[in-house]
């Protein structure tokens, strides 16, 4: 009767540590699957699959499909005239340089700064202090109300010359079963370029590297990102950001949309943010703060 008992007991006490192991399988233990499943076409040492270049301009199997998709975006934002404005009196690259002037774009301070209607001035002679670059950082908050949250920063660098660096860290942290934590880091860089640009609105594009690293390894993966900011009237900004690509052997989609207030050099802002990685999403509201250099 006692082995009775004694089997029991150690068949519940297996069944409970089993549940506990799954558990602790939360969505950023899915995410790290997603991006650690092995493809037969790539190298792979042991939980770690290696990055070349093949995963970024396309190989022969996937017919270079970054490749398309860069010539395409070159070739919108090189088929306008630059004499074509936007409603607010944007321009956008000229299909022939020889013969139309290039717009030169240049930065107060801050957006909404005097006079300014937004945050890009088009005339160098202009009696306005302006500047030929611009840095802004970021810091926000998200969290969706449940068992996740996360803590960004970035960092966006821009020039007169239309080229720019655009920098996302973030760090996320998840609550599991039994009391235990989950945490990893994730983040992108990014060569960036403003095809439209106009006093209140400024629209880029760009391509880069997506990474995520914990105390595992570090995965890496191709980028194409889209982010605009919109400032429609003092005080107010909306900003979008969209991403794709891949990281490790998964595909990564990030959306976000954000409507900010502007006070001198600081906006405060709130917005939603979406970020999925093979077959996880990760959503929440987002808050910060964004500060003008």
């Amino acid at each position: 009767m006692n082995s009775y008992f004694t089997a029991i007991l150690a068949v519940g006490l297996l069944s409970w540590c089993l549940a506990e192991q799954a558990g602790a399988q939360g969505s950023l233990g899915e995410l790290r699957a997603n991006v650690r499943q092995s493809r037969p076409s790539k190298e792979v040492q042991g939980s770690y699959r290696t990055f070349d270049d093949d995963d970024v301009f396309g190989d022969d199997d996937d017919g270079g499909f970054l490749s398309a998709i860069l010539g395409g975006m070159i070739s919108a934002a090189f088929s306008s005239s630059a004499d074509s404005h936007d409603a607010h009196g944007g321009y956008a690259p000229p299909a022939r340089t020889e013969s139309v002037a290039w717009p030169e774009g240049y930065f107060p301070s801050y957006p909404y700064q005097g006079q300014n209607e937004g945050f890009m001035v088009l005339d160098r002679w202009s009696d306005q202090p302006l500047k030929m670059w611009s840095l802004q950082t970021r810091v926000e908050y998200a969290d969706n109300f449940g068992d996740q949250s996360r803590i960004g920063g970035n960092f966006l660098f821009e020039t007169t010359s239309r080229f720019g660096l655009d920098t996302d860290v973030n760090y996320r942290r998840e609550s599991l079963a039994g009391g235990l934590k989950d945490s990893l880091w994730t983040g992108d860089s990014n060569l960036l370029f403003r095809f439209w640009q106009s006093p209140r609105l400024q629209q880029r594009v760009g391509v880069g590297v997506n990474w995520l690293s914990d105390n595992i390894s570090q995965e890496y993966g191709w980028n194409l990102t889209y982010n605009s900011d919109w400032r429609l009237r003092r005080p107010w900004v909306i900003s979008s950001e969209i991403d794709y690509g891949g990281l490790g052997g998964a595909s990564l989609f990030h959306g976000r949309l954000t409507t900010g207030l502007q006070w001198n050099r600081v906006e405060i802002y709130i917005g939603y943010d979406y970020y999925e990685v093979g077959s996880v999403q990760l959503d929440g509201m987002v808050s910060g703060l964004r500060f003008f250099f």
